[in-house]
């Protein structure tokens, strides 16, 4: 014969209830013992001792004491299926409400709590000890150990004159989560050590009574936990050099003020100071650099990095070579095309254009590859096709660096065709185009010296004149816009002037700026 039927189980875990409706199809007893079994789908069984008592109420109370207050303090408490409920306190009747009910407390002291449940006749009796107290007391003098960490480091925090039976507990502001809780107050000073804290944040106290843990206080200062997070990092100015050239080594750590470099027995130094040293090696190959950044408060992190690849550079300039960059596709939607111009400067050659995750190739040494990304690039290669340093966008699928001029100084300009992207110059250092088509003056070395943006204008030719002036050619878009403004460095400082187009002349207007770069907060 098939059976089943649904029963309703209520379940009390950790305070909470947690009603679950299981479907039974299945009854057994072993033996004839009084211990009876039922079963179900989804892996439902349950166990029954005693099969022909009734199940006694649940009951348990809630309260463990409160801060003497002259308004109701609440008692409240969990039960299961009951009838009927009495409280009592000190043996006293003061409530027949089974889930909860109000009573005022006269003194501090210590009080007994009982809860009678009944249910089908059968009573739960349960009791508990209740402290009422004082609030506990604020704004103990506390003296901080160590105010500014290091990566992930615990707060170390002393309470002077501390108050008996209370502790005391550390949270971050706006935060219920406990960070710490203090030995129990002796009346002399306590310790509090908090658990890692890995982020700058302003934090409190709390004091709170060891017998009546909800009678709690805020002091009414904060206090803020500086943690450093010192990072090592650095960028080689090289990526290929010849044996004993000089190669900057650019530190570009965070939360550091401090740099010690070490370099391994191939180097003519082995060891310096400062955040952009130079050195150079005397054997061919890739060597380890090792750079130890620190803070004032001497929160210490390292870095081991390679060296540029060292290789011997021929004696005469090679005559004919050749090498490719390769590519996963050569143009943008845009058409900029992978190598778009190549200018002579006075000890190589500019190659500048388009990548889509390219590998940048070279006559000596090691290659460079920039993966998963795409954008405008500058490399520079010696006379024998040594790529020597690369720049280069990211974050725009159109930017494109059309053109690139030395100037009589031996800095480099180079036209960036698009907007919204990072730029990354030599030295790694980056910045944000956001303004339309830039201008971007670097040293011989790469290193950026400042940039520049025309709103509404893309420049896409660069020249310098006999003074040593910039030319600039493009076009305006002129689509619903003529505010040409000019930005240097994201601060606006000129105007191209008034323009005036041809009413049908269509959206686009070819045009030349001229700038005196000596002069870099105003336009010609």
């Amino acid at each position: 014969m098939e059976f089943s039927c649904q029963i309703q189980l209520k379940i009390y875990y950790n305070g909470n209830q947690v009603t679950r409706t299981l479907e039974i199809n299945a009854f057994w007893r072993i033996n004839s013992a009084s211990t009876m079994y039922a079963c179900g789908p989804n892996g439902t069984i349950l166990k029954h001792e005693s099969a022909n008592d009734e199940a006694k109420p649940y009951v348990r109370i809630l309260f463990d004491g409160a801060c003497l207050s002259e308004s109701s303090t609440e008692i409240s408490a969990i039960t299961g299926d009951t009838t009927t409920c009495a409280w009592y306190i000190d043996d006293v009747f003061v409530s027949s409400d089974c889930e909860s009910f109000s009573y005022s407390f006269s003194t501090v002291g210590t009080y007994t709590i009982k809860l009678e449940a009944t249910y089908n006749g059968i009573t739960t009796q349960t009791t508990k000890t209740a402290h009422i107290v004082n609030d506990p007391q604020i704004d103990k003098p506390i003296n901080i150990l160590d105010n500014i960490l290091c990566h992930e480091e615990s707060i170390q925090i002393e309470i002077s004159n501390s108050e008996p039976d209370v502790v005391y507990t550390l949270h971050k502001e706006n935060s219920n989560a406990i960070y710490g809780t203090s030995e129990v107050g002796n009346g002399g000073t306590v310790t509090l050590n908090s658990i890692p804290v890995n982020e700058t944040a302003t934090f409190l106290l709390n004091s709170a009574n060891v017998n009546a843990r909800s009678c709690t206080r805020t002091f009414t200062d904060t206090f803020e936990i500086i943690v450093e997070q010192t990072q090592a990092n650095f960028h080689v100015g090289l990526l290929n050099a010849s044996t004993n050239e000089d190669i900057t080594f650019y530190q570009t750590s965070a939360d550091a003020s401090i740099f010690n470099w070490s370099f391994t027995t191939a180097a003519n130094s082995l060891s310096t100071t400062g955040e952009n040293p130079t050195n150079s090696f005397n054997s061919t190959g890739v060597h380890d650099v090792t750079l130890t950044a620190s803070s004032v408060n001497q929160c210490v992190d390292g870095i081991t990095l390679s060296s540029p690849n060292i290789y011997i550079k021929p004696l005469e300039t090679n005559e004919c070579w050749s090498y490719i960059n390769q590519s996963e596709s050569p143009t943008t939607g845009a058409n900029s095309h992978d190598i778009t111009h190549i200018t002579e400067v006075e000890d190589g050659y500019l190659t500048g254009g388009y990548y889509r995750n390219e590998i940048f190739g070279t006559t000596h040494g090691i290659e460079y590859t920039i993966n998963d990304s795409n954008g405008g690039f500058l490399s520079k290669s010696d006379d024998n096709g040594t790529l020597k340093w690369l720049v280069y966008t990211k974050g725009s699928s159109v930017s494109s660096v059309f053109s690139s001029v030395e100037d009589q100084n031996g800095d480099i300009y180079l036209s960036i065709n698009g907007n919204d992207c990072e730029f990354f110059d030599n030295s790694g250092k980056r910045v944000t185009f956001n303004k339309g088509g830039n201008i971007v003056k670097l040293n011989s070395k790469g290193e950026l010296i400042w940039y520049m943006a025309i709103r509404t204008f893309a420049p896409t030719g660069l020249t310098v004149d006999n003074n040593n002036d910039l030319l600039i050619y493009g076009s305006y878009d002129i689509y619903g816009d003529t505010q040409h403004h000019v930005y240097l460095n994201d601060i606006l400082v000129d105007e191209v002037g008034t323009i005036i187009f041809r009413e049908s002349g269509g959206r686009f207007c070819n045009g030349i700026i001229k700038t005196t770069p000596r002069r870099q907060h105003s336009m010609g």
